[in-house]
């Protein structure tokens, strides 16, 4: 026994020195070594889009090709090919029909699918084509505000070149197809749809056309 132990068993009783004994001579428990810190992990990329690619979507109405290329709005491009990939157009109403002007989709018929991608923006990108007749560009509410609805030109809506609406492919067959959706003008109120997705539709619009398939297939 050391002698700061000694001095201690001296000035107090046997039982409370003792106590004193165990806390002020035992071996200080070791530290445990530090744990290796596992190196962070990179969030998943989205897959870059192929340089050019097709989009086969199945309506209610009927067939369409939309033919993407990429070098036009790289950023849209990617998206549009991330949501085919991850079948999100599938049951999605077509809500916006506007003969003559522009035939527009992408809020899902689940809430669910449309909440995970309304707050997944898209920066702006320079325009490189004009919005004429059959091209294709995401919607937009102002700068920075692309997500996941998308619209075909069915007229020569150049007006729209100024608007920050970029063009990132074009119908290549089914034209006739979009203009034979059932249009409600803009009675629909996106904000409902958004919220209870194919429920409102059904209920209010019960003739409203739909995507039923959307799949990427081979550029001949």
């Amino acid at each position: 026994m050391n002698m700061q132990c000694r001095s201690i068993a001296h000035l107090f009783p046997v039982g409370v020195a003792l106590v004193l004994l165990l806390a002020g001579c035992s071996t200080a428990p070791k530290e445990k070594a530090a744990e290796s810190v596992p190196p962070p992990v990179e969030e998943a990329k989205p897959e870059p889009a192929p340089a050019v690619y097709r989009a086969k979507f199945t309506s209610s109405k009927g067939d369409f090709v939309i033919e993407v290329t990429r070098k036009w709005a790289p950023l849209a491009a990617d998206r549009f090919y991330t949501l085919l990939k991850d079948d999100y157009y599938p049951g999605s109403p077509v809500y916006r029909v506007q003969p003559g002007f522009v035939v527009q989709w992408g809020i899902s018929n689940s809430p669910r699918k449309s909440s995970k991608w309304n707050q997944e923006y898209l920066e702006d990108e320079p325009r490189t084509q004009s919005n004429t007749r059959g091209t294709v560009a995401f919607a937009t509410s102002g700068p920075g505000s692309r997500t996941m609805q998308v619209f075909v030109n069915m007229g020569n809506n150049t007006p729209l070149n100024a608007q920050g609406f970029t063009p990132f492919g074009r119908v290549v067959s089914g034209m006739e197809t979009l203009a034979k959706m059932k249009s409600y003008g803009d009675d629909v109120d996106q904000g409902r749809l958004m919220r209870e997705g194919g429920t409102y539709a059904e209920m209010f619009f019960p003739k409203m056309d739909r995507i039923e398939k959307a799949e990427i297939v081979t550029v001949p």
